[in-house]
C-alpha cells in the first residue's frame, strides 16, 4: 500500500507541473529555459535531502551506469515530449506517451516470462482509454511528432525499469541527483545551440509570479521524480507505472484550477474510467506484490 500512495504522490506531483510551466511561460520563461532552471532547482532538494538523509553522494562506477540510464531516460521524456507538440496537438502526444505504462507492463511481462492476468490487461486498456477521452487527440498528425512522442513514452517507461533495477541494486537518491545534472548540461547545450550570438542564453522571470511559477514546477517536479523512485523500491515497475496514470488527469484538474480552463462532462467521464482502469488493473497486481 505504501508503494502505491508513493507512486500516486509522485503522478499527482507531476500533473501539477504543466499549469505553472504554462504560468511560466506567459511571463518571460521559455521551454528550454525552463528545463534548465528547473533542473538547478530540483538538483539542490535533492542534493539536500541526500545530505539530510545521510546518503552517499558520489556513486559507484555501476551506479554511475544507472544514472547514466536515468538520465537518458528522463531527457528522451523531456526533449521528445516537448518537441513532439511542436508538430501535433498536446491531446494526442499524451495520448502517444501514455502508452508507457503499457511498455512497463509488456518488458516485466517478458522479463518473468509469464503473461499478466486478463484483469490487469483490461485495467491498463481502460486507462489508457479514459486518458485519451480526457485529453483529446485531435489536431494535425504528422509523422515526425508521433515518432518524437514514442521517444517520450519509451524513455519514461525506461525510466521506470532503470530506476527499479538501480533501487534492487542498493542505489539510492544520489542517481537521480547525477541523472538530473546531466538534464541540466543537456539542455544548457541545446539553449546555447538555439541561441543567436549575442543574446542571454538565460531569460530569468519577467516578475515574481514567473519566478513563484518556475519554483513551483521545480519542487513539485523533485518530488514527483523522488516519489517514483521510492515506489519503485518496494512496488513493481508495472503497478507504480499504473498509478501514475493519474497525472493527466491531475494536469486537467489543476489546469481547471490555477489557469481556470473549462472541463466537458465528455473529458469528466474520461477521468472516471482512466480512475475505474487503475483500480482494475491495480486488484491483481497488488496481490502480485504482496
Amino acid at each position: 500500500m505504501t508503494g502505491i500512495l508513493f507512486a500516486l504522490a509522485g503522478g499527482i506531483s507531476l500533473g501539477g507541473i504543466t499549469s505553472f510551466a504554462a504560468l511560466s511561460y506567459q511571463h518571460g520563461v521559455a521551454p528550454l529555459e525552463l528545463i534548465a532552471l528547473r533542473g538547478v532547482i530540483a538538483a539542490v532538494i535533492m542534493v539536500s535531502l541526500c545530505l539530510i538523509q545521510r546518503q552517499p553522494f558520489l556513486l559507484t562506477r555501476n551506479g554511475w551506469r544507472y544514472g547514466g540510464m536515468v538520465g537518458i531516460s528522463l531527457a528522451m521524456v523531456g526533449f521528445g515530449y516537448m518537441s513532439s507538440v511542436a508538430f501535433i496537438s498536446p491531446g494526442l502526444a499524451v495520448a502517444i506517451l501514455y502508452l508507457y505504462p503499457i511498455i512497463v507492463l509488456v518488458a516485466d511481462s517478458l522479463k518473468l516470462r509469464q503473461m499478466p492476468p486478463l484483469l490487469t490487461i483490461i485495467g491498463f486498456s481502460v486507462a489508457l482509454i479514459g486518458i485519451v477521452v480526457c485529453v483529446g487527440i485531435g489536431g494535425p498528425i504528422h509523422p515526425l511528432g508521433i515518432v518524437l512522442a514514442l521517444i517520450a513514452s519509451l524513455g519514461m517507461a525506461w525510466f521506470l525499469l532503470s530506476s527499479a533495477a538501480a533501487s534492487q541494486n542498493g542505489h539510492g537518491n544520489a542517481t537521480v541527483v547525477w541523472a538530473n545534472f546531466m538534464i541540466i548540461a543537456m539542455a544548457l547545450i541545446a539553449l546555447i545551440i538555439s541561441t543567436p550570438n549575442g543574446e542571454t542564453v538565460i531569460r530569468i522571470p519577467e516578475d515574481s509570479i514567473g519566478g513563484l511559477a518556475i519554483l513551483a514546477a521545480s519542487t513539485l517536479y523533485a518530488i514527483g521524480i523522488l516519489m517514483s523512485v521510492l515506489a519503485l523500491r518496494i512496488a513493481p515497475a508495472p503497478l507504480v507505472a499504473l498509478m501514475m496514470n493519474v497525472e493527466p488527469l491531475t494536469t486537467l484538474i489543476a489546469a481547471r484550477v490555477i489557469v481556470g480552463e473549462t472541463l466537458s462532462l465528455y473529458q469528466y467521464g474520461g477521468m472516471i474510467m482512466a480512475v475505474i482502469g487503475i483500480i482494475l488493473g491495480s486488484l491483481t497486481l497488488r496481490k502480485k506484490s504482496s
